[in-house]
C-alpha cells in the first residue's frame, strides 16, 4: 500500500515537473516568435522629432499592448526602437533597464513627445505652411496632389481627436485664403471638401 502511494506521489511530481517544463517551453517559444515577428515587421525608429511620433507609436504600441511580452523585454525593444545619439534615446537610457521602469519610461516619452496639444499644434502649422508655401512660390500643383497632402495632415489631426467639426470653422477659411482663385474653385468643387463643409453647417 505504501509502495503504491509512493509511486503515485512520484508520478504526480513527475507530471507537475513535465507540465511546468512545457509551460516554460511555450513561454520561451512565444517570446522567440514575437522577437522574430518584430524583426520581420520592423519598427520605425524614433529620434525625438514631433512629426515622427504618430507613425512610431502606431507601430510600437503593438508591442506595448502585447501581454505575451515581458516588460523587461519591452524595455529592450524600446531602446532598439530609438535612434542612437538622439533626445529619445537619451531619455530612454536615463532609466535603469528593469521591468519596473518600463512604464515609467513610456510615460516620460509620451509626456515629452506625444502630448496631444503639441501634436495638434504641429500638424496645424504644417498644414498652413504647406498651403502658404505653394501660394507664395506660385507653384502649380495638381489638385489631387494638393488634396492628398492636405488630407495627410487632416488625418493626423483626426487621429488625435480633432474632428472636422472642431477644426473646419477655423482651418478651412485659413486654407482657402492661401490658395489661388483657380485652385480654390477646383478645391471647392471637390466632393470630399463639400461633404466636410456640410458637416459643420448641420
Amino acid at each position: 500500500m505504501n509502495l503504491m502511494l509512493l509511486e503515485t506521489e512520484t508520478n504526480t511530481a513527475d507530471l507537475d515537473a513535465a507540465t511546468f517544463a512545457a509551460d516554460e517551453y511555450n513561454k520561451k517559444f512565444k517570446r522567440i516568435n514575437i522577437i522574430f515577428k518584430t524583426k520581420i515587421i520592423g519598427t520605425k525608429k524614433f529620434g525625438g522629432e514631433i512629426k515622427d511620433w504618430l507613425p512610431f507609436w502606431g507601430q510600437f504600441s503593438k508591442i506595448d499592448s502585447d501581454p505575451n511580452i515581458d516588460e523587461a523585454d519591452k524595455f529592450q525593444y524600446l531602446i532598439q526602437a530609438t535612434l542612437p545619439s538622439t533626445r529619445a534615446r537619451e531619455l530612454v537610457e536615463s532609466f535603469l533597464p528593469s521591468k519596473e521602469n518600463y512604464h515609467k519610461e513610456v510615460d516620460s516619452l509620451k509626456s515629452r513627445f506625444g502630448q496631444d496639444d503639441l501634436l495638434v499644434e504641429f500638424y496645424v502649422r504644417e498644414l498652413l505652411k504647406l498651403t502658404i508655401s505653394m501660394n507664395s512660390r506660385n507653384q502649380k500643383v495638381k489638385l489631387p496632389t494638393l488634396y492628398d497632402r492636405i488630407e495627410t495632415q487632416l488625418r493626423a489631426l483626426e487621429s488625435l481627436g480633432v474632428t472636422t467639426e472642431k477644426y473646419a470653422a477655423m482651418l478651412f477659411p485659413l486654407v482657402e485664403s492661401c490658395l489661388s482663385e483657380e485652385v480654390l474653385r477646383a478645391w471647392q468643387r471637390n466632393n470630399s471638401f463639400n461633404v466636410k463643409k456640410r458637416r459643420i453647417s448641420t
